[in-house]
């Protein structure tokens, strides 16, 4: 593998892992609640549409960064796994997160950008 290639999958599995890493959060946060106070709520619908809005932003784009073509990294894996990620994350941002079920649909942006940084991992070895 080159070493341009190398820094390509590194650079596509940091950008994965870091919309991971936020989901994970919020779907930590909404846990199994059956309810949230009205700071909770603000500060998870806020966090939802900013990552519902980055992850629409960068499937649109294709890439990880900003104005450059996209490379083989990108279009096998960072593409594809954002573009799914953003299509799960289907409850409206002024819809109630738990009647919503917020939680089921960061699950499912979870799993599927966990899919591609394990493919991602399996190619860089």
């Amino acid at each position: 593998m080159s070493e341009q290639v190398d820094k390509d999958l590194h650079a596509v599995r940091t950008a994965l892992v870091y919309f991971h890493k936020r989901a994970d959060e919020l779907f930590d946060r909404l846990g199994d609640k059956k309810s949230l106070s009205l700071a909770e709520r603000e500060e998870i619908t806020l966090a939802y549409a900013k990552l519902k809005t980055d992850l629409k932003d960068a499937a649109r784009r294709g890439t990880v960064g900003r104005g450059a073509a996209q490379n083989q990294a990108e279009q096998l894996y960072f593409e594809p796994a954002v573009r799914a990620a953003a299509l799960a994350l289907r409850p409206s941002t002024n819809s109630n997160p738990i009647a919503s079920n917020w939680a089921s649909a960061l699950y499912d942006v979870c799993l599927e950008l966990s899919y591609a940084v394990n493919q991602i991992e399996k190619d860089i070895r």
